[in-house]
């Protein structure tokens, strides 16, 4: 990042100051202000999560996943500008997180294979996927490459599991109704997303920590948030 300020401002023709200490004081109140993939359950026990672009590391963290907790997942996607799909899905419980390489695993028939045996199945199953506003989210999945060529044609079924949490925090907390998950993350967990990382390149690989735990704790905040919600608002969804 410095390095790409650095180029802008020769480019620019502009005087480039860097000051370690301001930028380590701007730093660590970033950190305080906002929520930090350290300050969760699944943080505090592990590193960031490694995207997963390969069919039998994906299998195998996924069947981790599901059993970490017992809870609904949460689950987001990252979008870009040259696919109709998706660059990223994740999914968490509130204890553990994976990142998934759709574009990479939707290529090959094994990684479709794969994508349909654990994004497929749990999107069909009758355990809660919470997203945010996810109608999106679920369009683009379906939107995502394929390479399966047997009788089904799509490793993306049906969506039934999926619940959007949004509607069901406007139901608990009013106030919220017109607002993202960054102030909901604020009502319920006590701090907000910080969300500049949100209009990165998500395409590239390979993703820097910063990217990948901004990526884990969307996903992380859906289950979390949907945890912390009242049985009889869950029931009205």
């Amino acid at each position: 990042e410095v390095e790409a300020a650095h180029r802008l401002a020769t480019l620019w023709g502009r005087d480039f100051i860097y000051d370690d200490a301001e930028i380590a004081r701007l730093a660590k109140n970033r950190k305080e202000k906002y929520l930090q993939w350290e300050d969760t359950l699944v943080g505090t026990n592990s590193v960031v999560p490694d995207i997963l672009s390969d069919p039998a590391s994906l299998l195998a963290q996924c069947k981790e996943m599901i059993e970490s907790d017992s809870n609904a997942i949460g689950f987001d996607c990252e979008f870009a500008e040259a696919t109709q799909g998706v660059a990223l899905l994740q999914l968490s419980t509130t204890k553990k997180a994976i990142l998934v390489d759709v574009p990479a695993l939707a290529a090959t028939e094994d990684g479709s294979r794969a994508l349909e045996l654990t994004v497929g199945n749990l999107f069909a199953a009758d355990r809660p996927i919470i997203g945010f506003a996810c109608g999106e989210d679920v369009r683009r999945l379906r939107a995502s490459p394929s390479a399966l060529i047997s009788r089904n044609p799509h490793w993306l079924g049906t969506s039934t599991a999926v619940v959007d949490i949004k509607p069901l925090i406007a139901h608990h907390a009013p106030e919220l109704k017109h607002t993202g998950l960054s102030r909901a993350c604020d009502r319920y967990i006590g701090k907000p997303l910080d969300k500049s990382e949100q209009c990165s390149l998500w395409l590239n690989r390979p993703l820097s920590p910063n990217q990948r735990a901004y990526a884990a704790l969307d996903a992380w905040c859906c289950a979390e948030i949907y945890r912390l919600l009242p049985d009889h608002i869950k029931g009205s969804a």
